[in-house]
């Protein structure tokens, strides 16, 4: 079963996840890196050749992914499945895709879906002190080291993919009728944001074992 998360690139997401990991039992959760996917199931040598596609092989590339993941998690009985990605696929004019299929298929493998969210100057701050290293923050806004020099373009832009990941996860929280949580992340609240996850993640487990159990006629105390 599959937690999909989300949320614009430099709101921590990866981070937290990363930091949450070694809080559960391995046999439990395993994370699953979509961009890694995706560029392998490409055949592509790089990122930058994969961000360079159009929107619609993009979108079919994406849907080819969760097909798999779909596929393998039938096998995976009692193991949640954290996906790192994202909510949406933009398109260089403004529109976007849903970057998640919003059949039943999904529908029966999805827990919930997690979007990330991080105050705009925090973003920045973060962005300016990586500078230009993150490829997927690239993609999204473009040359950090010049867009830093106009600094409300740079915000503006941030704010842009933030109401577009906004949109596509609740479209697809609503469409395959799953609940959307929202975990904010701030400079001084890393902790916090790790805490709130694994609080999260830590529930659907228990409840999962206390199906389980109730499934084989076993009493939980």
């Amino acid at each position: 079963m599959f937690i999909w998360t989300g949320g614009v690139p430099g709101t921590g997401k990866s981070t937290i996840i990363s930091q949450f990991l070694p809080l559960c039992l391995k046999n439990q959760v395993e994370v699953v890196k979509f961009s890694d996917l995706l560029l392998s199931m490409s055949r592509l040598d790089s990122r930058t050749q994969l961000s360079q596609l159009d929107i619609n092989s993009r979108s079919m590339l994406s849907d080819l992914v969760h097909e798999e993941l779909l596929r393998q998690d039938e096998f995976k009985v009692g193991k949640v499945q954290i996906d790192d990605g994202h909510f949406v696929i933009p398109a260089s004019d403004g529109s976007f895709r849903l970057a998640l299929p919003t059949d039943e298929r999904t529908s029966d493998r999805t827990l919930c879906l997690v979007l990330f969210d991080s105050p705009t100057e925090h973003i920045v701050s973060r962005m300016l002190k990586d500078g230009d290293t993150r490829l997927d923050r690239q993609v999204r806004y473009g040359n950090i080291a010049f867009l830093s020099q106009f600094g409300l373009k740079l915000r503006a832009q941030i704010d842009l993919y933030r109401d577009l990941e906004y949109q596509a996860a609740h479209q697809i929280s609503k469409e395959i009728g799953r609940p959307l949580y929202v975990i904010t992340n701030s400079d001084n609240g890393l902790n916090h944001a790790v805490n709130k996850f694994r609080g999260l993640v830590c529930g659907y487990l228990s409840r999962r074992l206390e199906c389980e159990h109730s499934r084989r006629g076993i009493e939980s105390y």
